[in-house]
């Protein structure tokens, strides 16, 4: 992931602590990649309440979606992630 998202991502006042994590953590893999509550879950050491919490307030506010393939899968939006990267390099200038 480049250093654009993160520094985007980490400006927004739209995300928490914790779903910016989690969101970084999406995008690291790439925009293609879904991973699974529980790879989740086991990178931010947070309970499965609390990720559960967090990625659904991401699907409610459509910065993440999912996709079932035996299990959910989660993914980030590209355009939502664009935005707040548009955003940031507008406060920039």
């Amino acid at each position: 992931m480049s250093e654009i998202f993160n520094n985007a991502i980490d400006s927004t006042g739209l995300l928490s602590k914790s779903q910016k994590v989690i969101v970084k953590y999406i995008l690291s893999f790439g925009l293609n990649k879904g991973l699974t509550s529980n790879s989740i879950q086991n990178y931010t050491k947070t309970s499965k309440q609390a990720v559960n919490t967090n990625l659904n307030l991401l699907i409610k506010r459509d910065f993440v979606y999912r996709k079932k393939d035996r299990i959910y899968l989660y993914y980030c939006n590209d355009k939502k992630i664009q935005e707040i990267v548009d955003e940031y390099k507008l406060s920039l200038k």
